[in-house]
């Protein structure tokens, strides 16, 4: 879909339908609508940088004139002048959040905006509602037939100009994780000003959480703000946060990052103590040894001597259901290794599922990662799994598996 705005405008409203799936009823489209928050996002198709990041949007639906005919509906947006300020070319999404997860608009076809270059005067002074005055001298030369006399005013004395500073503020809250990032100029700005950077939560399990991001202060104004709400556990951060790659638009401007504040006291997380890392259990045994010989270990347990090594990590995690495979090989091969892999979840109501899916490491590389989303509650897991390797693509002799126990997060 194609949308066409011009440069600084607030109209026309951005406006898409709600294309039902074929599946859904009346009762379920307004059910998913009226108990969703629903978001607005826009980038820029050509440098990958947001310029709307999370915006509240709104919806409306529209009454058939037809008895037996169903309504539409329909999610809009409406811009800001700071919105529109730049030309170019962005892809916009729609987001609905609840209880379930999260849908993304447009399914079937991108929204493209486009703002376009407008050919209004914009810079001008109007101090009219019908015409254009442009300020004059009032102090023209007096003339006589004898003299000339001409009116000299003396220049003010133009004050030194004050540097400007930005100040950012972090608050992070709880519900998910809810981050307001507040920026303050220490004076009143000419021109719209842009911090981006890239703020960094530590976290206690997991990887650090990595947030690109960005707040404007618009003209004539001293303070901006963003907000983020991620899906994450508020009481995993640490608290221990950093920020890099910060860019300022225009460049060049000082700026003081406060730091983080945490108002919601987090349920108490002990300290982390160092544990020894768990002990792989083997899965698949080696069968050859360098010399044809079988060392002992125990009763009817034997080492070999192996080529490759794959250390097996299964990560269970909620949203809804979030499975990543990670396999790391103690050499390279000189081919795709394509492995597949299966984990069996017992379920709380009696039964199981099994989530299968494949990790490929590339050629001449170790590691491989694969993420597999299930829409199965999170909570309906009682914690109880069984990992299944399958033979790989590639036939190795001396190859063996070992998996890491399973972690639910």
């Amino acid at each position: 879909m194609e949308f066409f705005i011009k440069k600084n405008a607030t109209l026309p409203l951005l406006k898409m339908q709600v294309v039902k799936d074929g599946r859904s009823d009346y009762n379920n489209m307004m059910n998913l609508i009226e108990e969703s928050a629903i978001f607005f996002s826009m980038i820029d198709v050509d440098t990958g940088i947001p310029r709307i990041i999370t915006r509240p949007a709104g919806f409306v639906s529209k009454k058939m004139l037809g008895p037996n005919a169903e309504p539409e509906y329909y999610v809009y947006y409406q811009f800001t002048g700071n919105d529109t300020r730049k030309v170019g070319r962005y892809e916009g999404q729609f987001l609905f959040r609840n209880d379930d997860g999260v849908l993304i608009l447009p399914i079937r076809d991108k929204l493209y905006i486009n703002i376009q270059e407008s050919f209004i005067g914009d810079s001008l002074v109007y101090d009219s509602c019908y015409v254009s005055e442009f300020p004059c001298c009032n102090t023209s030369p007096v003339i006589t037939a004898t003299t000339t006399t001409i009116c000299y005013v003396p220049p003010t004395p133009t004050p030194s100009p004050i540097p400007l500073v930005l100040t950012l503020t972090t608050v992070v809250t709880s519900g998910s994780v809810v981050i307001d990032y507040y920026l303050t100029a220490n004076k009143v700005v000419d021109q719209n000003v842009d911090l981006f950077f890239d703020h960094i939560l530590d976290v206690y399990t997991g990887s650090p959480i990595t947030i690109s991001t960005g707040v404007t202060i618009n003209q004539g104004g001293t303070t901006g703000t963003t907000q983020v709400i991620l899906p994450d556990n508020f009481d995993n951060l640490t608290r221990n946060d950093i920020y890099q790659n910060v860019i300022s638009i225009p460049s060049g401007i000082t700026y003081v990052i406060s730091g983080d504040t945490f108002p919601v006291t987090p349920t108490p997380t002990p300290s982390p103590t160092p544990t020894p890392s768990p002990t792989p259990e083997i899965i698949q045994n080696a069968i050859l040894t360098n010399n044809n010989e079988y060392i002992s270990i125990g009763t009817n347990e034997y080492l070999s001597y192996v080529d490759v090594t794959y250390f097996v990590e299964t990560n269970i995690q909620s949203g809804s259901t979030v499975t990543t495979f990670s396999v790391t090989g103690s050499t390279p091969y000189s081919s795709d290794v394509i492995i597949p892999l299966s984990v069996v979840l017992d379920l709380t109501t009696g039964g199981t599922i099994t989530i299968s899916d494949t990790v490929t490491i590339p050629q001449g590389e170790i590691v491989g990662t694969k993420t597999n989303t299930n829409p199965l509650n999170y909570n309906s897991l009682n914690k109880n799994a069984e990992l299944r390797i399958q033979q790989p693509n590639n036939t190795f002799v001396n190859c063996l598996f070992l998996a890491y126990p399973i972690n639910f997060e």
